[in-house]
């Protein structure tokens, strides 16, 4: 198992984002989740804050209700740069697009997977209308060059907070 130090997380993190406007943008976008496979109350959560927790814990903002899912297993992070998935390698396997991924850029229209639960993404940026459509032609959405879910933990959400606040 390789070690996980502090080179290897900042190296981690600097991926761009999945449109091919690779600047950031002057402001954050608005996201939503919509459930489209599973019970809720509540069919479409709005993503608040720069972090959105996901798992089978009750202090996550989405809380998944299935005992294979551990407190925390997966969360959002909202940026100026686009919404970033990132799967902490514990619990289900997540998938984007049927694609299994650790670490994901998401678009609007994107449908991720946790186990029997399946989500719609939502992404729309202030001076955007929304947009319904997967990745664009040739968007790599695979493993290639991305941490090993045993590597994915507590020190990836402390660097993508980190790099924001530079």
């Amino acid at each position: 198992m390789r070690r996980f130090d502090a080179a290897h997380i900042s190296a981690a993190s600097q991926w761009g984002p999945a449109s091919a406007d690779e600047r950031p943008r002057a402001s954050l976008p608005s996201v939503r989740i919509a459930i489209a496979r599973g019970h809720a109350r509540e069919l479409v959560r709005e993503v608040a804050g720069a972090v959105y927790l996901i798992g089978g814990g009750l202090d996550c903002d989405l809380v998944l209700g299935d005992a294979q899912f551990p407190d925390v297993c997966a969360y959002l992070f909202v940026s100026k740069q686009g919404v970033r998935l990132r799967w902490l390698g514990v619990g289900p396997e997540i998938t984007v697009n049927g694609r299994p991924v650790v670490q994901q850029w998401l678009l609007s229209g994107d449908r991720i997977r946790m186990g029997p639960f399946e989500f719609i993404a939502s992404v729309t940026w202030p001076d955007e209308p929304a947009v319904g459509s997967p990745a664009p032609a040739g968007q790599s959405r695979s493993r290639g060059g991305l941490p090993s879910p045993q590597e994915c933990n507590a020190w990836s959400l402390l660097s993508d907070v980190r790099n924001e606040l530079e």
